[in-house]
């Protein structure tokens, strides 16, 4: 014949009278030893449930769905980033013939970098050197087509550098 074993338990009398409220809560529990026989099975029920890492079986499986798809998404956005490269440098090393004259006379007339930084003693009228307001009162050409040619220097040539709004070449 099998003999029950006797088990005791000290725990704090709030935890204590914690669990012989929830034993007496409950209408299918008999007792605190019930209460507390019921939390073992479930517990070691749960820790049978799990894999040796601690994550439930269907868990597992979807956490190496989810890395199988990052990787795809990481594959992906390396290749749309070497695509974004390829199409910047294709747009950026095919310049219009119109630009490319327009930068070397934009060069020609960029005003050297002491030029710029020197302090000026006698006020000029009109807009500052190497400003593109400057660069359009002297080439008569659009805005945006000043921008272009001193993006191309800027890109095609460490000499061009700007400060603020003013341009100029290093010498």
């Amino acid at each position: 014949m099998v003999r029950d074993c006797r088990i005791s338990i000290a725990v704090h009398e709030e935890t204590r009278d914690d669990w012989k409220d929830a034993a007496e809560d409950d209408p299918e529990i008999d007792s605190m030893a019930q209460l507390i026989r019921i939390a073992v099975a479930q517990y070691l029920n749960d820790t049978d449930d799990t894999s040796s890492t601690g994550v439930p079986d269907g868990i597992e499986e979807q956490l190496s769905d989810l890395a199988a798809q990052h990787q795809d998404i990481t594959r992906t956005l390396n290749e749309l980033r070497g695509q974004s490269d390829d199409i910047h440098e294709a747009v950026t090393s095919s310049v219009d013939p119109e630009t490319e004259q327009l930068a070397n006379d934009v060069f020609d007339l960029l005003p050297s970098e002491s030029d710029v930084t020197g302090t000026q003693v006698v006020a000029s009228s009109g807009p500052d050197p190497g400003t593109i307001d400057w660069l359009n009162d002297r080439l008569q050409a659009p805005t945006y087509r000043i921008r272009a040619a001193l993006d191309y220097l800027q890109e095609s040539t460490y000499a061009v550098q700007h400060d603020d709004d003013q341009y100029f070449k290093e010498v």
